[in-house]
């Protein structure tokens, strides 16, 4: 699988800045499996000058999937990991930021397009 525009669609995906005009509640077990399809190994296309991976991986008895990114930048590698998971029928995430911070979001579904959005929780 290569292309830069399919690991920054998995990456917008999975970071939750899409914007949804009417996202579906209560559809966060039909996002996850969506985001379970997804598993496997990501890279920017071989044109592109900063290398850029994405690795999800079903973990936890497929209770979770984890996202490694890796890319380097300027010279320095820029790392960060993302937990996806549920939480009753809805999907949440904890991103854990190379700038130090660990937001954790909750995300909304549109069955149509299949995308996620998520906001800061901070009472997850």
């Amino acid at each position: 699988m290569r292309g830069l525009a399919k690991v920054l669609s998995v990456l917008f995906l999975t970071m939750g800045i899409m914007p949804v005009p009417n996202p579906a509640a209560g559809a966060g077990a039909e996002a996850f499996e969506k985001l379970k399809s997804l598993v496997g190994h990501w890279e920017t296309d071989k044109t592109n000058m900063n290398k850029a991976t994405l690795d999800l991986e079903l973990t936890s008895g497929g209770t979770a999937v984890l996202e490694k990114f890796h890319m380097v930048d300027n010279g320095k590698p820029v790392e960060m990991t993302t937990l996806y998971f549920l939480d009753g029928d809805q999907i949440k995430l904890t991103h854990y930021c190379m700038a130090g911070n660990q937001p954790t979001m909750k995300g909304s579904y549109d069955h149509e397009g299949i995308v996620c959005t998520g906001r800061k929780d901070d009472h997850v």
